[in-house]
């Protein structure tokens, strides 16, 4: 009876999520699921108060990378950028969509997909408004390309950090089985949207005159450069990110303060403060389905059908992951698989397989739903503050259209390096 309640609350969850039913917004959708979990009895009060406090450092995340986006917008840095953008492509806005998909690449690749989220698409926003642009296709792009270049190092997601960490799989291992696959997925992906989009992208836009940055704006720059090196550091010896964009923000307030710029009353207004509940709820309501045994039996229904054979291994793993990510979102069913892999007396290297399929799904699933990933969830409420609503059904009609070649090159580039021996795991 249990189990029946738990799978019935996870539907609701997701169902209101989805389809915002007067239009609530999903981080009360969550709380409600985590009220009636801990009203059932699902879930006790202490223990869905102790599963949100050892998220804090999630939380704390957030927090500061929302605070250094807005903080970066307020120095003028990004009204920097997007100039600096707009001159290099010359008028095309063809070759804008493309430099600033290879853009977002490369912050997803470095820095990890929610720094993407966050920081690009405000600049990219402000940029086609300037210019007079179709912001949808831009959008989606950041979006997009932020979940699609995230599979490319262990620090490109939080996700990958977690799963390599707990499976072994060290950073020269890591490279040498997900080189190929992030390369295939990224190009794909900017193959799909200028064909999806090609209408759009047909235009040209006239070059807007070039202004001088202000010095707030150039040192806001530098120690952005100083934060996203630091988060890299930060990230290969396990210190808290949290606590890194926290202290990266603080660090922007003081040199925005020291120029007369700070306004604490447009820092509160720029911050989604939305995301946080919606982050307790969707905690509670996998520690509830955790605590009743249902998250290990999906995770080892997976793990007997992937079976024995490499194609099948990787296909029905990254399948089932990218499936989980969409009702679970990807932090919880990587944790799943996680546990559920290890659970098994399974060989090192068939472990590590393994790991790596469920990296592909939990890393491209987003792409299928915004609710997916915390990142699409930021990436939302930024554009719901700037009065752009995008609907769960709109974002799936694009995720239905691009998803299944986007799968498909994650798995053949992974069973190439693989089967042909470049994986250095072997």
């Amino acid at each position: 009876m249990q189990q029946v309640l738990a799978l019935a609350i996870l539907l609701v969850t997701v169902g209101l999520v989805f389809t915002r039913p007067k239009g609530i917004s999903e981080g009360l959708s969550a709380l409600i699921g985590a009220v009636l979990a801990i009203i059932l009895g699902l879930i006790s009060p202490a223990k869905a108060l102790n599963s949100v406090v050892e998220s804090w450092n999630v939380f704390l995340f957030f927090l500061g990378m929302m605070a250094i986006a807005a903080l970066a917008d307020q120095s003028g840095a990004i009204d920097f950028l997007a100039q600096l953008a707009s001159s290099i492509s010359k008028g095309s806005t063809l070759r804008l969509f493309i430099l600033i998909c290879i853009t977002g690449a490369a912050i997803s690749t470095l820095l990890a997909n929610d720094t993407t989220a966050v920081v690009l698409t405000p600049i990219v926003y402000t940029l086609v408004l300037r210019l007079s642009l179709d912001p949808l296709p831009f959008m989606f792009a950041t979006t997009f390309i932020a979940d699609t270049a995230s599979i490319g190092l262990p620090v490109s997601n939080p996700i990958n950090l977690i799963i390599s960490e707990q499976t072994g799989i060290d950073l020269p291992h890591y490279v040498s089985a997900m080189w190929l696959p992030s390369l295939l997925v990224i190009v794909v992906n900017i193959i799909l949207f200028t064909v999806l989009f090609r209408r759009e992208l047909k235009t040209r836009y006239s070059v807007p005159p070039k202004t001088r940055a202000s010095s707030s704006a150039y040192i806001t720059i530098t120690i952005l450069m100083l934060i996203a090196i630091t988060y890299i550091c930060a990230s290969y010896i396990g210190w808290p990110l949290g606590i890194v964009s926290v202290i990266g923000a603080a660090i922007l307030a003081v040199n925005l303060a020291k120029h007369h710029k700070l306004s604490i009353k447009r820092l509160r207004e720029d911050i989604s403060w939305s995301i946080f509940p919606f982050i307790t709820g969707l905690v509670i309501v996998v520690e509830m389905l955790r605590g009743i045994g249902i998250t290990d039996y999906i995770g080892r229904f997976i793990i007997r059908a992937a079976g024995t054979s490499l194609i099948r291994q990787i296909t029905v793993t990254t399948l089932s992951s990218m499936i989980g990510t969409n009702l679970f979102n990807n932090l919880p069913m990587a944790l799943i698989m996680t546990r559920a892999i290890n659970d098994q007396p399974l060989s090192v290297a068939t472990k590590q397989i393994l790991s790596l399929a469920t990296i592909l799904g939990c890393d491209l699933g987003p792409n299928l739903t915004h609710f997916g990933s915390l990142a699409n969830f930021l990436w939302l409420f930024f554009l719901r503050k700037e009065g752009v609503e995008i609907s769960a059904v709109e974002y799936a009609k694009l995720g239905v259209v691009t998803i299944p070649f986007l799968l498909a090159a994650a798995i053949l580039g992974l069973w190439i390096t693989i089967r042909f021996h470049l994986w250095t795991g072997i």
